[in-house]
């Protein structure tokens, strides 16, 4: 698979370069600010921690599939979740205020939202396939409105309520059934389940899907965990600290859903373990649940991150050994 991404430049900063693979935003009509705001949203695949975790699934649930055969299904079902991610963090900046421009950048997000729903239909399934992807990625988006509101309830309550209300007029022509209401679950989660669950379709493993929901909700609850500082130049060096550490935590986690080396470590700060214990505990149970659906292949790829960022935790000044450690 390519580590290209269709959504980004090449990092000239200009966004024009006809050789960045963007072509899903060309052709479309968007003023140059709208577009550009749409390509620099979204991450590339290999920072994507939904990526990571559809790729990881549909290609270690069934050790009888061709993971050639199934490759061409996950790009554009990999295109569909980079766009929401770029949609997830334009109405984010739109809510807190983080952006100069809010009307560019909620023309950009429904871009995304747009671009992300027409790209999950054209993953090359089989109808039954096709079409239970096309269900999972309704009802996560469906979820993303309120799961955006909550995570931004600190911000100022009169934009929240205007940019909440834009938010869920778009999920109101879903034909797919509500969700039903998770209390602490952010978007993070929400995409981390749905890319778990796309993954459970290709890899033709849907009797799985509700397990490795749960168990994606959690990796991305975990990871909400870790302070993600700001994203401005400007940013103070506490909030770059911050970003850092998160960067840090996120490609670890990749690196081990991926089977690579994980390098990097989990500062040495004591608040942190009161954040990622719980959850740490929350997510290693709901691997467990796992063991009843997949092979070991599947679920030690999937315990992965787990494994480290318990190790993380039980080492260090202010951190003690994790109750339970698993050998």
């Amino acid at each position: 698979m390519t580590g290209s991404n269709p959504f980004v430049d090449d990092g000239n900063g200009d966004g024009d370069d006809d050789g960045n693979g963007a072509e899903p935003v060309r052709g479309t009509g968007l003023t140059p600010p709208v577009r550009t705001l749409s390509l620099r949203a979204c991450p590339r695949p290999d920072d994507s921690f939904p990526v990571a975790l559809c790729r990881t699934v549909a290609t270690t649930v069934d050790a009888d599939s061709s993971v050639a055969a199934e490759a061409p299904a996950l790009e554009p079902l990999a295109s569909a979740l980079i766009a929401l991610e770029g949609y997830v963090r334009l109405r984010r900046a739109t809510l807190s205020e983080r952006t100069d421009d809010r009307e560019t950048a909620l023309l950009a997000s429904d871009y995304l939202f747009a671009r992300a729903h027409g790209a999950v239909g054209t993953a090359p399934l089989d109808a039954e396939r096709a079409l239970a992807s096309v269900r999972a990625f309704t009802a996560a988006s469906s979820e993303l409105p309120a799961a955006i509101g909550r995570s931004e309830r600190a911000g100022d309550e009169e934009v929240e309520t205007e940019s909440e209300s834009k938010l869920k007029s778009e999920s109101e022509s879903a034909s797919e059934p509500e969700p039903e209401p998770t209390v602490e679950t952010g978007p993070l989660a929400v995409l981390a389940g749905c890319g778990c669950v796309l993954g459970a379709i290709v890899g033709d493993r849907s009797d799985a899907a509700d397990p490795l929901r749960a168990y994606g909700r959690q990796l991305g609850t975990l990871l909400d965990a870790v302070p993600g500082g700001s994203l401005d130049e400007i940013a103070s060096p506490p909030e770059r600290l911050a970003r850092d550490h998160r960067k840090t935590v996120r490609q670890a986690m990749i690196r081990g859903l991926q089977g690579e080396v994980i390098t990097g470590s989990l500062p040495d700060d004591p608040r942190l373990r009161t954040a990622l214990v719980p959850r740490l505990e929350a997510a290693m149970t709901a691997h467990e649940r796992l063991a009843d659906h997949l092979d070991e292949t599947a679920l030690g790829r999937l315990e992965r991150p787990l494994r480290w960022l318990e190790a993380e935790l039980g080492r260090g000044n202010g951190f003690e050994a994790t109750e339970g450690r698993r050998d």
